[in-house]
């Protein structure tokens, strides 16, 4: 299997430059960073060690935030080399790291696309010392080249869902064993991943703990925040984030029995895809809600009353964790795996979620053990935990002993990379 893959991307740049062509039309590539997609660096690269992180898009490029960190301790005149595939985590990565993280220098680049010769380019050109690849980002040609260049790998919060997992087994089994032959070390984020990855035929993968757990909070605008207090005032909120059309049914009614009660409750809803937000104000309106929807309506002013607030727009999530003491996160009630929880509790907003939790197990274990998550499975459920939290006048205080628990975690991390990084300067 792996073998056709390396034949068919071979001869498929026609397609991957077409592929790029209409991304672009949509939007979702950068005209002046094309031809970094096929392997063509922007920049030179600098004198000393150059430790390759690739990361797929905004939820890898968090996780990596507090290795980067790490690294900066370890050593701050090595240079990173940070790579994503996503307009949205290319802007986040300027913003983030435009003057480098404690004098470690960081270099974003758009990730080549996976051909042989496009990765090969980009590999010659940067000549990494070591690469970290986040997640499940399994690229075969990429992952093939830099072995073939013996580049010291390490596959870091390694988690493969176990949909994924079984069709590996039944389809790949064998290109599954060459390309994690190619790592050096796999920390997985859960036992499950763990387990897969062995059975996979991975010799060295190891339960290492949820790299999520260390990221830095959300940003939280502080004029949105403000914002959102003024429109609140006293009312309490209810809400619900990253959710899925099978959530909407769930939210809604969660909301009934709440707003019965609490006739001035507020319903924020922020789905997963925003381009929903249309769809979820109608079933809203359907429901006798008086909505707003915020691409169109803006934040009304408190004394024009509405019982929901629609937020199809992006990157405010953060903001909403700020102002909310419990949150109903989705992605739970479907065989999703759910979303991060670490998110909300980081702004000290504690969360409830679906049964399936298999994308966060070890995090949601340590949250469920302090008191700042829990499991619901019905409607009723989310309203009797949601009304809980407004009658506790006790604030959550973000991870609490979690905290301590992720600087644990990245300890261990460092010493599991130490073999796979190239040595800091001054190091005999």
């Amino acid at each position: 299997m792996l073998t056709l893959y390396r034949l068919v991307s071979s001869a498929a740049a026609p397609l991957l430059r077409s592929l790029l062509k209409r991304r672009l039309a949509a939007g979702k590539e950068d005209p002046a960073r094309l031809t970094e997609r096929r392997g063509v660096a922007s920049v030179d690269r600098p004198k000393g060690s150059v430790i390759w992180i690739h990361a797929a898009s905004v939820g890898e490029m968090n996780s990596s935030m507090p290795l980067i960190a790490q690294l900066a301790r370890r050593d701050p005149n090595a240079t990173v080399l940070l790579t994503t595939g996503t307009m949205t985590s290319a802007k986040l990565a300027a913003s983030r790291f435009e003057g480098g993280v404690d004098g470690l220098r960081v270099i974003h680049q758009m990730a080549p696309l996976d051909h042989p010769r496009w990765c090969a380019r980009f590999l010659a050109h940067w000549r990494p010392d070591a690469a970290l690849f986040i997640e499940s980002e399994l690229w075969p040609n990429l992952i093939l080249e830099s072995k073939a260049r013996q580049v010291l790998m390490a596959l870091v919060n390694a988690r493969l869902s176990k949909r994924s997992g079984a069709r590996w087994r039944r389809f790949a089994s064998a290109g599954a064993r060459r390309l994690l032959s190619c790592f050096a070390v796999i920390l997985c984020q859960d036992e499950a991943t763990r387990t897969t990855m062995t059975a996979l035929g991975a010799a060295n993968a190891q339960f290492m703990g949820n790299l999520k757990m260390a990221a830095p909070p959300l940003e939280a605008d502080p004029a949105l925040v403000g914002a959102l207090r003024a429109m609140i005032a006293e009312r309490p909120v209810f809400l619900a984030a990253s959710t899925h059309p099978e959530d909407d049914e769930l939210v809604f009614d969660a909301f009934r029995r709440l707003h019965a009660d609490r006739p001035e409750t507020l319903l924020i809803v922020a789905p997963r895809h925003p381009a929903r937000g249309a769809a979820l104000a109608r079933l809203s309106e359907a429901a006798g809600w008086r909505t707003c929807l915020k691409s169109q309506d803006g934040l009304r002013d408190a004394g024009l009353p509405i019982d929901v607030l629609i937020s199809d727009t992006m990157g405010e999530l953060g903001a909403y964790y700020s102002i909310a003491r419990m949150a109903y996160l989705g992605g739970g009630m479907a065989d999703r795996g759910g979303h991060n929880p670490v998110e909300a509790v980081q702004l000290d907003c504690r969360v409830v979620y679906g049964p399936d939790r298999a994308n966060f197990q070890s995090v949601s274990a340590a949250l469920e053990a302090h008191g700042q998550a829990r499991v619901v499975r019905d409607s009723a459920e989310i309203a009797q935990a949601v009304t809980a939290a407004f009658e506790d006048d006790v604030t959550p205080t973000g991870l609490g002993v979690a905290a301590a628990e992720a600087e644990a975690l990245l300890q261990r991390i460092m010493t599991a990379l130490d073999p796979v990084l190239p040595k800091a300067a001054g190091d005999g």
